[in-house]
């Protein structure tokens, strides 16, 4: 994305610090409360999935969009960046994601996580960058 050393800098330490600000739907199965937050470590990926509950430090705020027929339209957020994080800490609340049966989701055309929207500083501190990505068919009731 960066285009020089300066930038990727930029960029780099965004992320480290925690500074960018990542907005992901997903379509799941069972019942969540309205909002709430995760905070359950992730372990390493090992044979296609995590371990959920030793590892790293890991937090998923999330947000329900919608509900209709068993499923439900979910805005999350990740606080950390560990691998499979949304996927692993929706399913240990009991509602897998529509199209992971890693995780417990059941079959379907496709794995329900959509990435959203991010938004960075950039170029200076006090400005940023948004990009956001068109929400696919299937994600809305």
């Amino acid at each position: 994305m960066a285009r020089s050393l300066a930038g990727q800098r930029i960029v780099s330490e965004a992320f480290a610090d925690g500074r960018v600000h990542k907005e992901y739907l997903a379509v799941v199965v069972g019942d969540l409360p309205d909002e709430g937050e995760v905070d359950l470590p992730i372990g390493e990926w090992k044979r296609g999935r995590v371990k959920i509950g030793e590892g790293r430090a890991a937090r998923t705020r999330f947000r329900v969009r919608w509900r209709a027929d068993g499923r439900a339209g979910v805005l999350a957020m990740p606080l950390t960046g560990r691998t499979h994080q949304i996927r692993a800490h929706l399913a240990s609340l009991g509602a897998p994601i529509l199209g992971d049966p890693t995780y417990g989701g059941p079959e379907a055309d496709r794995l329900y996580l959509h990435a959203w929207r991010i938004r960075l500083p950039w170029p200076g501190p006090d400005d940023a960058l948004a990009i956001e990505s068109p929400v696919p068919a299937g994600f809305d009731p």
